[in-house]
């Protein structure tokens, strides 16, 4: 049966930039500010709002969304790479890109502190606080990428 009641939509206000929208033309490997998220009580949409890219495809934009891990007695912290947006090639088509994560769904995971997270996927992980991280290969061509990323806290 369809939801027939009323459907509110997010205020703006909700809405925290990541990483404002940015234009990068060279090679590059960047780390964002560290951001504190309000705590969740259902999950975080994470959104890679492409607005432009161009030249050849071989030219590549990886986005990451890290969180920060902080053990028990506070002597250590990680940023622990939580999701990887499906990577960008410099000829495709403008979009936008989600991730969700939903509180109280987590899978258990075990990995070791600096290993990969693959395009496209993500890691059902908490943080103390978060980051954007991204990286820009060149193809070949004269590459130039738009972007931001985006967190929705509901």
């Amino acid at each position: 049966m369809a939801y027939t009641g009323i459907m509110h939509a997010k205020p703006a206000h909700d809405v925290i930039e990541l990483l404002p929208s940015t234009t990068d033309t060279a090679a590059t490997n960047e780390v964002g500010s560290t951001i504190m998220l309000p705590r969740m009580d259902h999950g975080i949409v994470f959104l890679l709002a492409m607005t432009d890219k161009q030249d050849a495809a071989g030219d590549k934009l990886d986005v990451y969304v890290d969180a920060l891990i902080t053990s028990a007695t506070g002597a250590t912290e990680n940023w622990i790479p939580i999701v990887h947006f499906t990577q960008q090639d410099g000829n495709g088509a403008n979009a936008e890109v989600y991730a969700v994560k939903m509180n109280g769904h987590a899978d258990v995971a075990e990995f070791e502190i600096g290993a990969a997270l693959a395009e496209a996927n993500h890691r059902d992980i908490v943080g103390d606080a978060y980051r954007v991280r991204y990286t820009i290969t060149d193809g070949g061509g004269a590459h130039s990428f738009t972007f931001s990323v985006q967190a929705l806290v509901y």
